[in-house]
């Protein structure tokens, strides 16, 4: 029941496809098309079991700071894995507040991976 709340979760908050939900989920695209019709139809009955899987999945979410709707692009998955990356390296005690801003600053300033490859290229 979690797994398919998940699976639907996935392929309608996130965008993912049946295909790649599958292969996380290690089941084929298949099972996920009728794992999610199943769950649709027990949330829209107010199951009770489906509904609390869903709450729980929420939770997870929230308690790990992941936003559902900045998830959606690649930018927005992007920039919220760095923001938890760096706020959790904070956390831990592994950088100070002042290194992580040194370290989005050398990011910003640092020429694109691409253009250094480039470069490369044409001293060949």
């Amino acid at each position: 029941m979690p797994r398919q709340c998940l699976g639907l979760i996935l392929t309608r908050k996130f965008g993912m496809t049946y295909h790649s939900v599958g292969k996380l989920l290690n089941r084929d695209h298949s099972n996920i098309v009728y794992a999610n019709k199943k769950a649709q139809t027990q949330i829209e009955i107010g199951e009770r079991e489906y509904t609390t899987a869903m709450i729980n999945w929420r939770i997870i979410f929230d308690d790990n700071e992941i936003d559902i709707n900045s998830e959606i692009d690649q930018k927005g998955r992007l920039k919220t894995r760095i923001n938890n990356l760096l706020s959790d390296a904070v956390l831990d005690g592994i950088i100070t507040i002042d290194e992580r801003d040194n370290m989005l600053i050398t990011m910003l300033k640092t020429t694109p991976r691409r253009a250094q490859i480039t470069e490369e290229n044409e001293l060949y």
